[in-house]
């Protein structure tokens, strides 16, 4: 009866520490779970950020294409009008082409109005993903000084030890 309850002793305290290792190994990983889930969320920000860069700096390409076209839209009506001063009266055709240029600016402008709205909406956009930067290189150099939170030294809690001899 002795070497029963001896057996049945060692087998509990036995079965004890690998429960309490279990038990440690199962913290472990749901804190693990916990980082790695949080790590998804930032990538996934990231990406979005990104997306949102790549956007920007095609509108911004499209901006700069439709101002040159409001210039040379407004050199073209300068000319128009020069020559038609030179003239005194201008012709049927000259009438017809500065009623024609004047429509395609105003469609310009409104193109660009609405240009400037969305550039607008997509910096405030990325200014909630911490990007402020007014060009598109800035705002890659910002998307790409951004740290992962779980592999930035600064983000994470000091240990137990590195809080004791910071006190010290």
């Amino acid at each position: 009866m002795m070497m029963t309850d001896l057996v049945m002793k060692i087998i509990m305290q036995a079965t004890d520490k690998a429960s309490s290792a279990f038990e440690r190994v199962r913290h472990a990983a749901s804190g693990l779970t916990g980082n790695l889930s949080g790590l998804q969320k930032e990538l996934s920000g990231l990406d979005k950020a990104q997306r949102l860069i790549v956007q920007r700096n095609q509108l911004d390409a499209q901006m700069q294409k439709t101002s040159r076209a409001i210039l040379e839209n407004r050199r073209e009506v300068k000319a128009l009008r020069d020559e038609i001063a030179k003239s005194g009266v201008p012709t049927k055709a000259q009438a017809a082409k500065l009623a024609e240029l004047a429509q395609q600016s105003d469609k310009l402008k409104d193109a660009q109005s609405k240009s400037s709205d969305k550039l607008s909406e997509l910096n405030s956009k990325l200014k909630t993903y911490g990007i402020t930067a007014r060009d598109a290189a800035g705002a890659q150099a910002q998307l790409n000084k951004k740290p992962l939170w779980i592999g930035c030294a600064k983000h994470r809690k000091p240990s137990a030890k590195q809080r004791n001899f910071q006190a010290t």
